[in-house]
């Protein structure tokens, strides 16, 4: 059999299959908020407008726990671990280690994580919606 793209077709096939599935979960938010608005069973008010918080609070929740975790980190790395070394103290490098490890394979975890956000939101948000709906017309 012929190779796709310079690739064994089951190994293109895992790659396409990875593909879709960052793909996925980089758009959870808004299909798994969809899902749960438009899903049969109960009636949900304001269908659209809970797609739209949930999508909203779930990138920007996600994107302050990005910054409020990776500057400390970078900080960290730039001006307190090089100081450490050069006072003698080891202690800085298997934390910068990691830091360094995280730098360069941070998009490896970013979907999964966004997913969790977007699943933890969407749980906690339903619950409550029609009682927010009812405060937000009153």
């Amino acid at each position: 059999m012929t190779d796709i793209l310079g690739f064994p077709p089951h190994m293109a096939a895992m790659i396409v299959a990875v593909g879709v599935t960052y793909f996925l979960m980089s758009w959870a938010p808004v299909w798994w908020s969809a899902l749960v608005a438009y899903r049969g069973g109960r009636l949900m008010p304001r269908r659209f407008l809970f797609v739209v918080v949930v999508t909203c609070l779930s990138y920007g929740i996600f994107s302050f726990l990005l910054f409020a975790l990776s500057f400390p980190a970078e900080m960290y790395a730039m001006f307190v671990a090089p100081q450490l070394d050069r006072l003698g103290y080891p202690a800085g490098r298997p934390v910068l280690a990691v830091i360094r490890f995280l730098e360069h394979y941070w998009w490896l975890v970013l979907p999964p994580l966004l997913f969790a956000t977007t699943f933890f939101i969407t749980r906690k948000l339903s619950s409550r919606w029609e009682k927010i709906c009812v405060a937000l017309e009153g």
